[in-house]
């Protein structure tokens, strides 16, 4: 303390500016102490404050002092952390940048600096904190303690995990999903797409889709499109199924697109959409359709073949059995009278024997032509076998009657008749067909 004395000042002065020098430092000693006080109570007020936690740590990083909200958080009693430093209660995982950032502090890199982080509950459990602190120098400016404000934000760091976790499960899931997925805001512009649509939109607009609308990207006929289904999703209220299309240059791109309002409370309602990529199948069903088509056509043209191979057939076949009559009449009228006729005459035991032997042939050469054209019609009377012939030329029931004048009832009676000897009685065979076959 210095105080200044004139020499010239007689002794009661300077006991005087003695006296006054003492009392103001009296005075300014009373007031730091009144202020260290406070300041005292001010911090142990704080400390004790069970709303935050508090904490002292030595520069080696052992505790000293821990208010109820610390203990209460971890489980230990304020001795039992006293026993131990911020290493023991510091998750291993987090340890490496503890250090990192008391070593910036204790050398003045920062003066102070927040972390999260988590300690190591006495159970075992982890808990998340914000950790801020500082550290206290004394008047020599060496480091006296660690002071430091302990908030427990575990709760907070659940709901993010468990809300990341969520976000990740539908990143997988949309990502992953075998079509298109997007969502839009009440403006029509898109505010989420999948990985799928990031990669088909990427041909379009390589600098992404998000912030613009269908009418930035495609003509606007299709944007029309594409509003009306939004809009009558939205009006019912409920999710709806649409088959749109996209262009692609020269080819359409089809869609099996399910639109549905998000509805959220207090705020516009966003447009969810799935699309499933249908233009293979699609394209596939044309196919399908135009070789039904073509087959339809075969199928047609077959029958019209069919028809006419049948009547080529029926034509045929009366060829044969009129040829087989004929041979078979001539043979009877103009070979078998004369052969008998020479048999008759007086001829030899070898002619006869030579022309025994041509009749037995020719016999044998025309007696399946004669079993199959005279089986059936040894059956029929000379009136049917007149009305089989002229059946078997076309005839109807009317011509007949006016070519044999007799009545169609007649007519009609004979065709039963026929019918009848030939088996075709209750059957669903056309007479004037099976004639012609046989």
């Amino acid at each position: 303390m210095n105080i200044e004395i004139n020499s010239g000042d007689n002794l009661n002065q300077k006991l005087l500016k003695l006296e006054k020098r003492v009392n103001d430092l009296e005075d300014k000693l009373a007031r730091t102490k009144r202020q260290l006080n406070e300041s005292h109570r001010e911090f142990k007020g704080a400390f004790d404050d069970p709303a935050i936690g508090m904490m002292r740590f030595s520069p080696e990083g052992y505790i000293l002092k821990a208010n109820d909200y610390v203990c209460k958080m971890l489980g230990y009693s304020i001795d039992e952390l006293k026993q131990k430093g911020y290493k023991d209660i510091t998750h291993p995982d987090d340890l490496e940048e503890s250090l990192l950032s008391a070593y910036k502090i204790i050398n003045r890199k920062v003066s102070f600096d927040h972390v999260e982080k988590r300690y190591l509950k006495k159970d075992g459990t982890v808990a998340w904190i914000l950790l801020s602190y500082s550290m206290l120098f004394d008047k020599h400016q060496q480091p006296m303690y660690y002071v430091a404000h302990v908030q427990d934000i575990t709760e907070r760091k659940n709901t993010e995990v468990a809300l990341q976790a969520s976000e990740n499960r539908f990143a997988l899931f949309m990502n992953n999903l075998p079509g298109a997925a997007f969502i839009k805001n009440h403006k029509g512009q898109y505010i989420y797409i999948n990985q799928f649509l990031k990669q088909y939109y990427r041909k379009i607009n390589p600098d992404g889709i998000l912030g613009l609308t269908d009418w930035d990207i495609y003509p606007d006929d299709y944007c029309e499109q594409y509003n009306k289904n939004s809009n009558l999703a939205m009006t019912k209220g409920r999710a709806m199924t649409f088959v749109e299309t996209t262009p692609g240059g020269d080819w359409q791109h089809y869609w099996l697109t399910c639109r549905f309002p998000i509805l959220l409370k207090n705020k516009s309602p966003l447009m969810g959409c799935l699309r499933l990529d249908t233009t293979d199948l699609v394209n596939a069903e044309k196919k399908l359709k135009l070789n039904e088509w073509e087959l339809k056509k075969h199928a047609e043209n077959l029958k019209e073949v069919n028809t006419a191979l049948k009547v080529l057939l029926d034509h045929r076949g009366q060829e044969r059995i009129q040829l087989e009559q004929g041979m078979l009449k001539n043979l009877s009228k103009l070979v078998f009278p004369y052969l008998e006729k020479l048999k008759n005459n007086d001829l030899d035991s070898t002619q006869n024997a030579f022309l025994d032997i041509a009749l037995s042939n020719l016999e044998n050469i025309i007696s399946p032509l004669s079993a199959k054209l005279l089986t059936w019609e040894s059956k029929l009377t000379p009136t049917e076998l007149d009305i089989t012939n002229l059946i078997r030329h076309g005839n109807t029931t009317d011509t007949i009657s006016e070519l044999l004048h007799v009545s169609t009832t007649t007519v009609a009676f004979h065709r039963r008749n026929i019918r009848l000897k030939l088996g075709l009685k209750n059957k669903k065979v056309n007479l004037m067909t099976h004639l012609r076959t046989i």
